[in-house]
C-alpha cells in the first residue's frame, strides 16, 4: 500500500520509506536493478545487472 500512495504522488515520511519491502535497492547508472533473494538475516538483496540479464521474481 505504502508504494501505492507513492505513485500517486503522496510523500511518505521516513518511517515509512523504512517500512517499504525493497527500499534498499541500488541505484543503477546502467543496466537495470535485480532482486537477488535474502540474506540469512531476512534483508533483501540487490544487484545492477546488465538489461539482458533475467532477475527472480519480487516476492
Amino acid at each position: 500500500m505504502k508504494i501505492i500512495k507513492n505513485l500517486v504522488g503522496e510523500r511518505l515520511s521516513k518511517d515509512e520509506l523504512k517500512q517499504v519491502k525493497g527500499g534498499t535497492a541500488p541505484h543503477c547508472n546502467t543496466g537495470k536493478i535485480c532482486y537477488r533473494g535474502e540474506n540469512d538475516k531476512g534483508e533483501l538483496l540487490w544487484d545492477c545487472v546488465p538489461l539482458t540479464t533475467e532477475c527472480k521474481d519480487f516476492p
